[in-house]
């Protein structure tokens, strides 16, 4: 090749070779990072479904289900929602008084008083519904109970918030058992060192439902809110300490 068209050659290269800064070699641009993605929320562990029989939530923690338990259910809610005397109590939550979310009625043997939530209860005795019901269910759990707390929930905005029946006058093992009598109605159990470990249960007309061991201690309960849902009775036996009762 000539000079002269070398020359010319260098020349043309020279105007469409890219221009480099100094210190800066001439590669390809680096690609940019792409953003970071939103963190996804982990869902919620699904709560395990408590079966027929002996459930064991934890060490030591023990819940007996069983289903449609106790004979004419119907009757049996129907005579208690005419025949009891039901109160809505005012009750102290976190320093505030606040109406309960449903109605309640407490009975027991030999005057047993029984306060919660800074109510004192004064107990009506027992009627016969009530002492059958309480017959059935002393022989189903195996325990003796000597008064019971009962709930009404008049529709589905009535509700039980967390809590554990964990009071000194109970023992600290109590065996605690619920009927349940109309709607039904979603019985949730929480762990308390770990919230994402639930047992859950929809509990019907006649079901029976025990808690045993260290339950109280270990795990809380609720009865959640439900759309669209007729009136239930909830009865919860238990057994007041004898010693602890006459120092109240």
């Amino acid at each position: 090749m000539s000079s002269a068209r070398l020359s010319q050659a260098t020349l043309f290269a020279s105007r469409v070779a890219p221009k480099r800064k100094a210190g800066v070699e001439n590669s390809v641009e680096p690609k940019r990072p792409k953003p970071a993605e939103t963190p996804r929320q982990a869902k919620p562990a699904e709560a395990q479904q408590l079966h027929r029989g002996l459930n064991t939530l934890s060490k030591g923690c023990e819940v007996i289900y069983e289903p449609v338990a106790v004979a004419d259910p119907g009757k049996r809610f129907a005579d208690l929602q005419k025949k009891v005397n039901w109160l809505q109590k005012e009750i102290t939550v976190m320093g505030r008084k606040v109406m309960q979310p449903r109605e309640i009625a407490y009975m027991a043997d030999n005057g047993l008083r029984y306060t919660y939530s800074k109510t004192q209860l004064e107990p009506e005795a027992f009627p016969t519904e009530v002492q059958d019901i309480k017959n059935q269910v002393e022989r189903l759990a195996n325990a003796r109970f000597n008064c019971c707390l009962l709930n009404h929930y008049r529709d589905g905005k009535d509700n039980l918030g967390w809590h554990s029946d964990n009071e000194k006058l109970f023992g600290p093992k109590p065996t605690i058992a619920s009927v349940s009598l109309g709607a039904r109605r979603d019985f949730v159990l929480r762990r308390n060192s770990d919230h994402s470990q639930k047992w859950k249960c929809s509990l019907g007309e006649g079901d029976i439902l025990i808690m045993k061991g260290r339950t109280q201690s270990d795990w809380m309960h609720s009865i959640p809110k439900r759309s669209s849902c007729g009136p239930r009775i909830n009865l919860t036996f238990r057994r007041i300490v004898e010693e602890e009762a006459a120092q109240n």
